[in-house]
């Protein structure tokens, strides 16, 4: 059985987080197996966004 993967800071849905190698920056793994970089101020905005603004959550089945 493989070890855990200690860089993980938490799992949702079958998506792993990590903090990435570059300061401000999330690893992000899908559950398909596609990994993404994103810088935190850039998710966090996203975040805000899709939270804050009714047509664009809608768009992701939100509301």
């Amino acid at each position: 059985m493989a070890r855990p993967d200690e860089r993980v800071l938490f799992h949702v849905d079958g998506y792993q987080f990590k903090k990435a190698k570059q300061d401000g920056h999330v690893f992000i793994t899908t559950p398909e197996g596609v990994n993404v970089t994103v810088h935190v101020t850039v998710l966090k905005s996203f975040l805000s966004s899709v939270e804050s603004d009714v047509d664009l959550s809608q768009q992701f089945g939100l509301r």
